[in-house]
């Protein structure tokens, strides 16, 4: 470190040369001035994170608590095998959704971060190209799978009697498409808050139409309640986009599409390969347990079970959703030890709140299966197994975001692909042994645990390097 000149006189004055003032280019700045904006920044951070965690826990709560809800009542309502059909509806209809969104979502969130007050131009142009890609390629997947349902159900999932409700869910792509690039968006201006309360009042608007849908219309009803529900949450969603477009004085505009193609390939390609063989690979798990002897049956526990992996991953989630804008915008100033900071304070806490879930959930999962009515009580290992799964879960979701604001997303392919084979090929043996639900509870969790390890080794190797 090398000190100021002093002054002709040769004295100090006012203090307005320090000892530790250190020259660059054209002006002077103190260490002690620079520690301080240091300090400052990383208080920044802490408290975007914060307030981020805090709303995002109040709009998950409120989210998944009522999903929650609705599922028990819809379960009670419409028994085993029954419940087992929306079940497998709703899983046929996560994987589409993959192909629908194209993950542009995602791509969303990342860059609105990035140029909402670097390049708000450039900005308004990626959500205008997001919102025509995501509309068209939803229409395209949702007609696709209204006029393949006859097929799916009797050649696919072995029910013919669910063709009609396969038909009415196609609808739910279309929507699915639309409310993730509108997700990605606000998530990209971090406006938690306002996502908190619309997550709260569509979640309550799903929980009475599925309920009010189950005890009318069965397993149709289920679907009509799932559709009403996300078409609020769209409505909702558009409102407070327009209000965030306007803050930051960004103009959605369509020009210069096919230049922005390259985020395709770049971005959203692997990202929507990713979460194809993933959801993939969960479908084709159904499909070979909905196959097998009380298959609808086997496939009511697993989905109720199942339903309590989100349940579980809803605070790391929250961190997730507040963590993925952060570190992007920090990327884009080149800050990268505030984002190894940032990686590995959302870990710790994670960890440190999911450990007691865990226990909690294993110890009560007896109490927790009865909720769902008879015929559920002796399925409790089956939670017990997939709640062990979300702790390898949780981990590899948060090492994910970095792979995303880096743009490592084709090596998060390779280790998704890593996962999706492993599971099929464990299933497929569990299945036949006949363990039903919990053998496909098993498959999850040994490929989780797998893959874990391998992101564990690719982070260390990357860290290393200095490239995280």
């Amino acid at each position: 470190m090398r000190r100021a000149a002093l002054p002709p006189d040769g004295k100090r004055s006012g203090g307005a040369f320090c000892e530790h003032t250190v020259t660059s280019g054209r002006t002077g700045r103190c260490c002690r001035s620079s520690y301080k904006e240091r300090f400052l920044l990383t208080k920044n951070i802490r408290d975007r994170l914060f307030s981020g965690a805090f709303w995002n826990f109040f709009g998950t709560v409120a989210s998944r608590g009522f999903t929650i809800l609705a599922g028990m009542m819809a379960a009670r309502i419409l028994g085993e095998e029954l419940y087992g059909e929306v079940g497998v509806i709703q899983n046929s209809i996560t994987m589409f959704q993959v192909l629908a969104s194209f993950s542009v979502g995602l791509t969303c969130s990342k860059y609105v971060a990035e140029l909402k007050e670097t390049d708000p131009y450039n900005a308004g142009g990626i959500i205008g190209f997001s919102l025509i890609f995501s509309v068209c390629s939803g229409l395209i997947v949702g007609g696709a799978f209204f006029l393949f349902s006859p097929f799916l159900a009797e050649n696919v999932l072995n029910r013919s009697d669910i063709v009609e409700s396969l038909k009415i869910s196609s609808v739910l792509l279309v929507l699915g498409a639309w409310n993730g690039v509108q997700t990605g968006t606000l998530s990209g201006f971090e406006a938690f808050r306002s996502q908190s309360i619309t997550n709260f009042a569509s979640g309550m608007i799903t929980f009475l139409c599925i309920v009010g849908g189950a005890y009318i219309q069965k397993t149709n009803g289920v679907i009509i309640g799932m559709i009403i529900g996300l078409f609020s949450q769209c409505c909702f969603n558009s409102y407070i986009v327009r209000k965030y477009l306007t803050k930051y004085k960004i103009s959605v505009h369509f020009c210069d599409l096919k230049k922005r193609l390259n985020l395709l390939y770049k971005f959203s390609m692997p990202a929507m390969l990713s979460g194809v063989t993933h959801w993939g690979s969960v479908w084709v798990g159904n499909v070979m347990l909905v196959n097998h002897h009380d298959g609808y049956v086997q496939m009511g526990i697993y989905s109720a079970s199942y339903q309590w992996l989100g349940m579980m991953l809803f605070f790391p989630s929250i961190i997730t959703n507040t963590i993925l804008p952060i570190m992007s915008e920090r990327k884009g100033v080149n800050d990268h030890d505030s984002m190894k900071n940032v990686l590995f304070f959302s870990i710790k806490i994670s960890f440190k709140v999911l450990v007691p879930i865990c226990f909690i959930l294993m110890i009560f999962s007896p109490n927790i299966m009865k909720f769902y009515g008879n015929g559920f009580e002796n399925s409790w290992p089956v939670l017990v197994v997939i709640v062990l799964m979300s702790l390898f879960a949780c981990i590899q979701n948060m090492i994910g975001n970095t792979f995303a604001v880096l743009d490592k997303m084709w090596i998060n392919l390779n280790l998704n692909i890593l996962w999706c084979v492993l599971f099929v090929i464990i299933a497929f043996f569990l299945l036949d042994s006949g363990l039903g639900a919990l053998g496909l509870a098993i498959s999850g969790l040994v490929s989780y645990a797998i893959r874990f390890v391998f992101v564990i080794l690719y982070s260390i190797r990357e860290l290393k390097v200095g490239k995280i």
